[in-house]
Order: structure tokens, then C-alpha cells, then sequence
């Protein structure tokens, strides 16, 4: 699927079983029908997913999600 980056945030805290976990906010848009502009999207990256280095605003990206909606791969287009 193809989105546009607009951000990323770390994150790093406590699950409900009291383990650690890290990892990123993505946050991307696309468009869809009936949306006047783009569509947002915050995706939650666990820390074994590399985010491709240099990203910037407005840079397109190729998102691959599992058929649970989990991302598997992001790549700069």
C-alpha cells in the first residue's frame, strides 16, 4: 500500500503483563474515496521493524501489512 510519511514518535512503556515494550508511532496518510484530502493513520511499530532512515514529511513510502492489519515492512519509495 502505497502512504505518505507524515511523522514518527518513539515510545517505550510498560504492558499490561508488566514487561517492557519499545517501539514507534507512524503516523501515515492515503487517500480514500469520499475523504476530501487524505485519510491519517497511526501505526504502532514494534522495535524489530526498521524504519527506512531519512524519512521526511510528505515522503511516499510502500507499507506491507499482515492480513490482521499488523505492518510488516515499510520501504521509501
Amino acid at each position: 500500500m502505497l502512504v505518505t510519511y507524515i511523522g514518527s514518535k518513539p515510545l517505550k512503556f510498560t504492558g499490561d503483563n508488566g514487561d517492557e515494550v519499545r517501539g514507534t508511532h507512524l503516523y501515515i496518510g492515503y487517500p480514500e474515496e469520499g475523504a476530501n484530502g487524505l485519510v491519517v493513520d497511526k501505526i504502532f511499530l514494534r522495535e524489530n521493524i526498521e524504519i527506512p532512515g531519512g524519512l521526511k514529511f510528505g515522503d511516499k513510502v510502500d507499507a506491507t501489512f499482515s492480513p490482521k492489519g499488523k505492518l510488516i515492512s515499510i520501504i521509501k519509495m
